[in-house]
């Protein structure tokens, strides 16, 4: 049985144990292209050391505007090796909806996209803070960056560039399986979203009840130990 006692691992600390067992297996999969494990981990530790050298720490607060990408899931456990705290924004926001998230939610740093659906990202940052592409941030006084993910040019930092370092990626920092790994905003229908805050813990064991309950060969293996 893998999991005879559950022990407390943070996001990172078990996708690595992962990811050295299972490093030329598939892990993400879309129409046009696959990361295996091995990828992942190599992808998260380059982009890990691309967000430290923006001054992001264990507990700094990342601001995502981002659709189902592939390199999304390498960007959340860079997030995560770096003990920071990854913050989902709905793309569908409006600017004023943008303003109060990112303020509410104290983003230290913000990945977004230029474009997505016809929606422009780029100009909605424009409306809600006019002089980010210069480094100037007003109204968002924890706000220290912003990285477009996408293929816009004009823009003070891209993603890729978060990706040139090919230095050693930062020690793995030392956070707890309590620790908050993600503020999930409600849609906040009935008035302002409101930030959930959710443990490391919290979503591993959830990914453990799914894997539980789907008779894969792999789940069926890893929790009954067949042969």
């Amino acid at each position: 049985i893998r999991h005879p006692q559950w022990e407390g691992l943070t996001l990172y600390e078990y996708f690595e144990r992962t990811a050295k067992i299972f490093t030329q297996r598939e892990m993400v999969i879309t129409d046009s292209d696959i990361y295996s494990y091995g990828d992942v981990l190599e992808l998260s530790e380059r982009l890990a050391v691309g967000l430290s050298k923006q001054g992001l720490q264990s507990g700094s607060h990342i601001g995502l505007i981002m659709a189902n990408y592939l390199d999304v899931i390498p960007l959340l456990f860079a997030i995560w090796r770096c003990g920071c705290i990854a913050v989902p924004i709905n793309t569908n926001y409006r600017a004023d909806e943008l303003s109060y998230v990112l303020r509410q939610s104290r983003c230290n740093f913000l990945v977004s996209m230029d474009m997505f659906r016809g929606r422009d990202y780029l100009k909605q940052l424009d409306k809600v803070m006019p002089l980010w592409r210069t480094g100037e941030y007003e109204g968002f006084p924890d706000l220290k960056g912003i990285a477009i993910f996408g293929g816009a040019k004009d823009v003070p930092l891209h993603f890729k560039q978060l990706l040139k370092d090919q230095k050693v990626a930062p020690p793995i920092t030392a956070i707890r399986a309590s620790d908050t790994a993600l503020i999930m905003y409600t849609s906040g229908t009935t008035g302002n979203p409101k930030g959930v805050l959710i443990t490391h813990d919290n979503l591993l064991r959830g990914a453990y009840t799914v894997a539980y309950h789907h008779g894969f060969e792999d789940g069926r293996r890893a929790i009954f130990s067949l042969p």
